[in-house]
């Protein structure tokens, strides 16, 4: 399934995987490769944004080698760090392994940061609540 997410959420939920994986919690063999994938899949789509932010970095540390003045290489600076920003809230769609609600109740163990970590790949069981059936009215 395809997921759009901004360059900051896909670093949030990277971090928040990672952490997941750090625990080295045993999950079902369906859920490790899931957890795998979209892993490298949040990965790839981060490459980009590694790759311009190497390159800002780079711009900054050469206005801060220049001639500029201080207040030169400071108005340099907080311009670079705005162009991040604004990469930092661009859109990427990222093809994520999903699976199921039920699937991941299985886990034992599981603590709220865990289930916060794996949310974005837990497909949701639909419930009656949330589509009613309608009931005719007399």
């Amino acid at each position: 399934m395809n997921k759009t997410m901004t360059n900051n959420e896909l670093i949030i939920t990277r971090n928040r995987l990672n952490d997941f994986i750090e625990k080295d919690k045993v999950t079902p063999g369906k859920i490790s490769y899931a957890i795998t994938k979209n892993y490298k899949a949040l990965e790839e789509a981060l490459d980009p944004l590694k790759t311009e932010q190497q390159k800002i970095l780079k711009k900054i540390e050469e206005a801060n080698n220049s001639d500029m003045s201080d207040e030169e290489k400071t108005e340099f600076t907080n311009k670079m760090n705005k162009s991040f920003e604004e990469i930092l809230t661009t859109s990427v769609d990222v093809s994520i392994h999903m699976i199921s609600e039920n699937e991941i109740i299985d886990i034992s163990g599981m603590s709220a940061k865990d289930y916060l970590a794996l949310d974005f790949m837990i497909e949701k069981a639909e419930d009656e609540e949330s589509n009613p059936v309608p009931t005719s009215v007399e």
